[in-house]
């Protein structure tokens, strides 16, 4: 997917919120012997391989490796929260 994204969006940032199908056990968080190595891939994947992400993939690199959440700044009046609610499934 990152690849066609890349593709045909190349200077485009891509906000990537982690969903319920997207992490390896549907519909809860890593469990901890995967996390950091999980959490890896996808920020690599995602964020510093798509060159439109190549001015902001550092500095959510530390929050979205914690927990697969960030903040971006879309301006300085305008701000997004990507926000992973997997750890809170009670399910």
């Amino acid at each position: 997917m990152r690849e066609a994204l890349t593709s045909h969006f190349p200077d485009t940032p891509i906000l990537l919120s982690v969903g319920n199908n997207d992490i390896p056990i549907h519909d809860n968080s890593p469990y901890v012997d995967i996390k950091d190595d999980y959490y890896e891939f996808v920020h690599k994947t995602y964020f510093k391989d798509h060159p439109g992400n190549a001015d902001f993939a550092d500095s959510i690199e530390q929050t979205f490796k914690l927990g697969g959440y960030y903040r971006y700044d879309l301006s300085d009046k305008v701000t997004v929260l990507s926000l992973n609610t997997l750890a809170y499934n009670v399910d």
